[in-house]
């Protein structure tokens, strides 16, 4: 009897428990979720009840070419020192596929490492630079990867070297069942026309190779069922649609069928390169400030995004925490890369 009117007791303690937190817990929710939304002026999470997927590209600048510099600019911008700044930032924007750049193999094991992501990269070349494809699981299913060719004499010999080829996922998104395709490149760096030139064969030759590859006609429409994202470190200036002189004519091909992910605007700074405090090209700061916009990362895509954010990742020697678009800009640059991170949202529905 004792024992009935115990459990009685029980079940009804324990129903009104369950019923108070239905009622407080979405209060607390969306108490929370408007604090965590924006971090350091920035969109970080989505929307609740959005449905959509976050793209986004990055070069995560090796630490390779240090060694030609003095052991101070070695030890202040080696990967180690911006490591966990990377990482955090990349945590805490949560993209669901990442297109990588300048990546080394150590990188490569760090990123792979993050919980709830797996990463798929070119294979290492002699100088360590490779393309990689980092991606959750949970919420794209991986259906294959490989690789094309955009240059003239990116031949077999060639397959892996990151400049000469673009590497490429087809996923299946896991809610919708929509397909999504990601080309991830980085078009070299070459001074004047012959840069230019190059360039621009390496944009037609990945826009002939999405054609191939997913079947599209010129002109990617927007109510295909397939999402086709093509990201990268482009190495240059989108300016428009028509074939001018400016280096920005080096990207046409590929925005006259793609749509460059900045058209409907983009928050955050209007620049994606940095540079560290040893670069010839660096951006420089005023007023706590970059003074030049120059876009060298490119992410366009067959549909408009419903947001697009550059996003500086800065941080504190003594700090394990990136700050995302700070207000002021670190004169001693300390970045997590030379690269601005690019992020798009992009709906998932046809």
């Amino acid at each position: 009897m004792c024992r009935q009117k115990c459990c009685r007791s029980v079940s009804a303690i324990m129903s009104l428990c369950l019923v108070t937190l239905a009622c407080v817990v979405p209060t607390i929710l969306s108490a929370g979720s408007d604090d965590e939304l924006r971090a350091d002026g920035l969109m970080v999470t989505r929307p609740a009840g959005e449905e959509s997927l976050r793209v986004a590209s990055w070069n995560v600048a090796t630490s390779i070419d240090f060694g030609r510099f003095d052991r101070e600019l070695c030890r202040k911008h080696a990967w180690r020192a911006r490591k966990a700044a990377a990482l955090d930032a990349v945590r805490r924007l949560r993209p669901d596929v990442l297109g990588l750049q300048e990546l080394s193999a150590e990188q490569a094991r760090d990123f792979g490492g993050l919980d709830g992501y797996a990463l798929e990269h070119s294979t290492k070349k002699p100088l360590g630079l490779m393309l990689g494809i980092l991606y959750r699981p949970e919420v794209l299913n991986l259906l294959m990867c490989a690789s094309f060719s955009i240059q003239d004499d990116g031949d077999a010999e060639e397959d892996d070297d990151p400049y000469r080829r673009v590497w490429y996922a087809r996923f299946a998104h896991r809610c919708s069942g929509r397909s999504l395709y990601l080309f991830n490149s980085h078009y070299p760096l070459i001074e004047g026309a012959d840069g230019r030139r190059i360039r621009c064969q390496c944009a037609q030759k990945e826009i002939e190779g999405i054609g191939q590859i997913v079947g599209l006609n010129p002109g990617l429409e927007e109510d295909r069922p397939e999402l086709c994202v093509s990201v990268g470190d482009r190495n240059t200036i989108p300016v428009g649609s028509r074939q001018t002189d400016d280096v920005g004519a080096s990207l046409v091909p590929l925005l006259l069928q793609l749509h460059d992910c900045r058209k409907s605007g983009v928050s955050g700074p209007s620049t994606t390169f940095a540079g560290f405090t040893h670069d010839d090209h660096e951006n420089p700061v005023v007023g706590g400030q970059f003074t030049k916009n120059t876009v060298l990362d490119v992410l366009a895509a067959n549909q408009l995004p419903l947001r697009a954010m550059h996003v500086l990742v800065q941080y504190k020697p003594d700090s394990q925490r990136a700050m995302l678009n700070p207000a002021v800009v670190d004169v001693d640059r300390h970045f997590a890369s030379d690269h601005l991170m690019v992020v798009a949202d992009y709906a998932t529905s046809r």
